[in-house]
Parts: C-alpha cells; structure tokens; sequence
C-alpha cells in the first residue's frame, strides 16, 4: 500500500465536518436551541481532531509522489503550508468550541452562536483553499 493511501482516505472528512459544522450552527442560530448549539460545538471539536489526523497522515505522502511525472515539489510544499495553517486554524476552532460546552448557560445565546457560525465559515473557507492546493498536485486542470 501507498503511503499516500491514508491520506487519500481521511483528508475529505475535516473539510466535510467543518461544513457540517458550518450547517449545524446556522440552524441553532435560526431555532436557538441548546441541543443545536451542542451538535455545531461539537462537530467543530470532531473537525479539529479529523485535521490533525489529516495532516498527520499527509506526512507521509510526499515520498511516494517521488518520481511521479507532472508532479511538482513545490505544488506538495505549498499545500503542506497551507494545511498546517488551516489544521491550526481548525484546532483553535475546536477549542474555542469546548467553552460553550462547559458554560452553558452561554451555548445558545445569539450572539455566541452566530460568532461561532462566522468562525466555522472561515474554517470552510481555509479547508476549500487548502483542499485545491492538495488537489493540484496531481489535478493539474486545477491550476488553469
């Protein structure tokens, strides 16, 4: 197997959790329920631990790209920097998102949940960018 193989099957879920996460908070900020809140705190949290394993597993792949025609070194170095950036984005997110879970009596106020939503939409904004440079690397019609 490729140790590129466990990156390509993990690194869809943080970028599929933040907009879950993104959808969750829009509806606890439209009903204002603490059970709504509690689901988009939580997927913030879930999507910041898949981005670790995410950019853990995207160690390792680099090498087997080694030798590969049309494969560009610094496509894969830009895509490393862009998803540390947005795996350390994403962890502040995540612990950011345990505060209303212990205070509570915070967790479905307005305010807070729409500061949440606006965070958890950067949080797209970072995966989506970083997911293009990660797909440029072997998606070349990607960069035209």
């Amino acid at each position: 197997m490729s140790p590129a193989y466990p990156h390509l099957l993990v690194n869809h879920l943080p970028v599929a959790g933040a907009l879950v996460a993104s959808i969750l908070l829009a509806v606890a900020v439209r009903r204002q329920t603490l059970e709504g809140a509690v689901y988009g705190y939580v997927a913030l949290i879930a999507t910041a631990l898949l981005a670790i394993v995410a950019f853990v597993s995207g160690n390792f792949a680099p090498p087997a790209l080694d030798g590969v025609p049309g494969v560009s070194r610094d496509h894969i170095t830009f895509h490393q920097i862009t998803a540390l950036a947005t795996m350390i984005v994403s962890v502040l997110a995540g612990l950011l998102a345990a505060i209303p879970l212990v205070l509570t009596n915070i967790a479905a106020r307005r305010g807070v949940l729409i500061a949440y939503l606006i965070v958890s939409i950067g949080l797209d904004a970072a995966f989506a960018f970083t997911a293009s440079t990660g797909g440029a690397i072997r998606h070349t019609e990607l960069l035209r």
